[in-house]
């Protein structure tokens, strides 16, 4: 993959020229037509995504097995990114929005393979998943105490509407 679509995103903050070759040559782009599905929940998680251009929109079963959208992710956003952690299964689908979308995909195999090769962007894309995962995890937090308490959630999910 060219390093160009990769410079305007968060993970590259703070990688020098070299970094950015590396992670560049370990991920693919993936070009997504309006609604095409990127993953479905309980299939295994073996890549994340980066959205370079578009939304993705990710969804739960709702009332009456419908499809529930809980986020619209756009430019900037990761997407799976637990998929490097633990290579489980998704916990909901992800849909190209619909206007499209335009991700960067990297691998939890080529991911592993920087890994132990000792790469330090490595190490640097660890802290920026971990910042991603916390920051979810504490609106998921801040809605449950919201409705433990018997209102309405309090934090409103993460958009990165463009």
């Amino acid at each position: 993959m060219n390093v160009e679509p990769l410079l305007g995103l968060p993970i590259c903050e703070g990688l020098n020229p070299a970094e950015v070759e590396v992670l560049a040559r370990t991920m693919d782009v993936v070009s997504c037509v309006p609604h095409q599905r990127i993953f479905a929940r309980g299939s295994e998680a073996t890549a994340c995504f980066f959205v370079l251009a578009g939304h993705v929109d990710i969804s739960v079963p709702g009332r009456g097995g419908r499809a529930q959208r809980i986020a619209r992710l756009g430019p900037g956003a990761l997407i799976g990114e637990v998929a490097l952690i633990d290579g489980g299964v998704r916990s909901a689908d992800g849909m190209a929005g619909p206007d499209g979308a335009h991700l960067a995909r990297l691998d939890r195999e080529a991911f592993d393979q920087v890994f132990r090769a000792g790469n330090a962007f490595a190490y640097k894309l660890l802290d920026v998943i971990a910042g991603d995962v916390t920051a979810k995890l504490r609106v998921a937090l801040g809605e449950v105490a919201a409705v433990a308490a018997g209102g309405a959630p309090i934090i409103a999910p993460r958009s990165h509407d463009a």
